[in-house]
């Protein structure tokens, strides 16, 4: 139960740019946590439908910030000014089109709680179609990392899942310019000066959207972002080749992805399940709907008995 004498440990920062369908549910599924004593920052980046009336519905509680300036900055530009606002120890990624578990912030804050050497944890995730349809589970745990298994995405960390001190993010900021790789970039300039220390908790926390397609123009300028990474940190010549090769077949992927049966199986391919053996065929994706529908009702109907009227 909140208590407003108790101090928030963890804020959850959402970004939002023309998220009308997505964020109440997203902010609902932050109204539905287990760990009480959390604050949220709502930051428009220049929306032009009906999403910051929507963030607005939840500014008369305290526990919500909500902030707009009118302008179209990017991801990056909002994520820093995001650490630079929060107040709390703790910080948390979150996209404004997705929900997350109600006991997300109280698992990874244990975690981060128990080990003063930590400054970041991710988790597992779901992922889900726009209509929350199950896709499949990603889950990867690594030791250490390179700047070529950053860049070729095989030592990866998922994005939105991540929790962390609010001090990393501060000495660590978001550099502008890398559009659609802005994490990329960070995590690579963090893991070469030694400043990654991450840990990996198996735990599905996350429910993150996969949209039907995603443009050849953003895939185009993604893999430049990434280009540009690689041109600025070292990489053996044999690496260069291999990660050069390995954007190439990226971008093929993403011409394939505009057709619906190409699409489905990239999308099972990069969400290799961690399920049991027998949940490895057909039935998975039964089953996981199941799982999921149940998942998510839980979390709106905890958003919504809570006291997040305006």
């Amino acid at each position: 139960m909140f208590d407003p004498d108790q101090p928030a440990l963890v804020t959850v920062g959402i970004p939002f740019f023309n998220a009308e369908k997505y964020l109440k549910h997203a902010i609902l599924s932050v109204y539905a946590q287990t760990f009480p004593r959390w604050h949220l920052i709502l930051i428009d980046d220049g929306s032009h439908d009906h999403s910051l009336e929507i963030a607005h519905l939840f500014a008369a509680d305290s526990r919500v910030t909500v902030i707009s300036d009118g302008l179209n900055h990017g991801l990056a530009y909002r994520l820093n000014q995001i650490s630079e606002l929060t107040t709390t120890p703790f910080l948390a990624r979150m996209d404004a089109d997705d929900m997350i578990s109600s006991d997300r912030l109280k698992t990874q804050i244990s975690v981060l709680e128990s080990d003063n050497n930590l400054d970041l944890v991710a988790s597992g995730l779901i992922s889900m179609s726009d209509s929350c349809d199950y896709q499949g589970q990603r889950f990867d745990a690594w030791k250490s990392a390179t700047t070529y298994s950053i860049l070729s995405q095989q030592t990866g960390i998922p994005h939105a899942t991540i929790m962390g001190r609010t001090q990393w993010f501060r000495r660590n900021q978001y550099r502008l310019g890398f559009d659609r790789a802005e994490d990329l970039e960070l995590w690579v300039r963090t893991s070469e000066k030694g400043d990654l220390k991450i840990a990996f908790i198996p735990d599905n926390l996350y429910f993150y959207r996969e949209f039907d397609s995603t443009s050849v123009e953003k895939v185009r300028l993604s893999l430049t972002s990434i280009r540009r990474i690689a041109a600025e940190y070292p990489m053996s010549q044999r690496e260069r080749i291999r990660l050069e090769a390995r954007l190439q077949l990226l971008y093929v992927a993403s011409v394939l992805s505009s057709m619906k049966f190409f699409r489905h199986l990239l999308q099972r391919l990069r969400n290799r399940s961690r399920s049991s053996p027998e949940l490895l065929h057909s039935n998975e994706i039964l089953y996981g709907n199941e799982r999921l529908r149940v998942e998510i009702l839980k979390i709106t109907d905890a958003g919504q008995e809570s006291k997040w009227r305006p």
